[in-house]
């Protein structure tokens, strides 16, 4: 019984949005369905969309108390892990109207975030809304490496990582200022 306790005390909660059928997690630690608590580790994520077969959409990390939204999206075959750490879940979370902010990190030479009107942003302010990520891994060659849903009043942390050729959002938060 102790072993148990001890599991669940270092476990974080994923939770998915997204037209998504089923996601699944896959590790050295197991394989869990989601949405649901989920051992601390890394774990490739297998997502199912309607009509097709199951693949990896992507990969995270979940560390002990974690609450991970999974954001799956369908056209672009990913699923891009938020992380809202010490925060407790009440369905998609809710920040003050107002401005929202972007900020990259990571080892692309250049990223930029362009909006379904094809306006771009770089870090910094931006409006809430849906967003592809293009970053630059060399001088001169942008490639498609992500996508970003930044809701009003958020600030989003996104990461590019060069070895995975991928930009995501690794943390959300409301702006409290």
């Amino acid at each position: 019984m102790l072993l148990i306790g001890l599991a669940l005390a270092d476990s974080g909660t994923v939770l998915v949005e997204g037209t998504v059928e089923k996601v699944e997690l896959l590790g050295a630690e197991g394989e869990f369905a989601l949405p649901g608590p989920v051992p601390s580790g890394r774990y490739l994520v297998v997502a199912t969309w309607p009509g097709a077969a199951p693949f990896v959409a992507g990969r995270m990390t979940v560390a002990s108390g974690d609450v991970i939204t999974l954001r799956c999206d369908e056209a672009f075959a990913l699923c891009l892990p938020v992380r809202t750490p010490g925060a407790t879940w009440e369905g998609t979370q809710i920040c003050d109207e107002g401005p929202s902010r972007v900020r990259f990190e990571g080892d692309a030479l250049k990223a930029v975030l362009v909006g379904e009107d094809d306006k771009a942003f770089g870090a910094g302010a931006v409006d809430a809304g849906s967003y592809r990520i293009w970053a630059e891994w060399a001088e001169g060659q942008p490639e498609l490496a992500g996508l970003l849903r930044v809701r009003s009043g958020e600030e989003v942390t996104v990461r590019c990582a060069g070895a995975f050729q991928l930009c995501k959002a690794t943390e959300a938060s409301c702006i409290t200022e």
